[in-house]
């Protein structure tokens, strides 16, 4: 009996030598303060690997990552927050975000994604936040907001589009907060903004807008703020009304 007891106590303290490390386990270029993982500034040009299982915060940025395969995520699907800017991200493939189902943050601002695939969000149900500012974006594919039916601000300032059709943005009925500031854009459709029911402020900035100053404003009036609306490339509006108080 004491020797049976003995090569049990044995087995499960040999279990525990393989288990423990991999809790422990953090990347060398990293700081581990579970539940984050910071790995900022390491001139990373590979994702780094044993990225603890249960991490809810990952921070990426200022590295070097080019490309993110469709396995990347595969074994931290528990993230929260995902901040991977100021790297030379150009490819993200098919079904990189697949497993992060319960993202709520991403951030891929300065990168040289240039368009976004149709398909590239359609997992992140949950997203909150969604940050795409510097990205040299030319183009978005109809149905890349499909899904993010959850989102509350989305940054697209500083690219390159020229134009933001009211199919991409219609999924987007809990958007709060929408940044097309610095673009090439020239026209902003009303009925884009009439349809965003919960949108409290837009910034417009920065575009060579050729369009009716007035029948853009009359479509704004359900906006808690129109920050710096920049028509005719200076004059800056700043409306503070509601439907209801324009109604009275």
């Amino acid at each position: 009996m004491a020797t049976t007891f003995q090569h049990s106590k044995l087995s499960i303290l040999a279990l525990l030598s393989l288990v423990v490390p991999l809790c422990l386990s953090c990347p060398n270029e990293c700081a581990c303060n579970m539940p984050r993982v910071l790995c900022p500034h390491q001139n990373l040009k590979q994702f780094p690997v044993n990225i603890p299982n249960d991490t809810l915060y990952l921070n990426l940025d200022f590295n070097q990552l080019a490309t993110l395969s469709k396995k990347t995520f595969l074994n931290i699907t528990h993230l929260k927050s995902l901040w991977i800017c100021y790297n030379s991200l150009r490819n993200l493939e098919d079904g990189l975000f697949d497993p992060l189902t319960s993202l709520q943050r991403l951030d891929l601002s300065y990168n040289l994604l240039r368009n976004i695939a149709s398909n590239l969000f359609r997992p992140l149900k949950s997203l909150i936040t969604l940050r795409l500012s510097e990205v040299q974006l030319q183009y978005i594919e109809q149905g890349a907001f499909e899904s993010l039916s959850n989102l509350k601000a989305l940054d697209l300032s500083n690219n390159m589009l020229q134009q933001i059709s009211l199919n991409l943005l219609k999924p987007l009925q809990n958007l709060r907060f929408l940044n097309v500031a610095d673009n090439e854009m020239h026209e902003l459709d009303s009925e884009i903004v009439k349809g965003l029911q919960k949108l409290k402020r837009l910034q417009i900035h920065g575009n060579q807008w050729l369009c009716s100053c007035q029948s853009i404003l009359l479509g704004l009036l359900n906006l808690a703020t129109l920050a710096r609306g920049a028509w005719e490339g200076s004059i800056i509006y700043i409306i503070r009304a509601t439907w209801a108080k324009s109604n009275r």
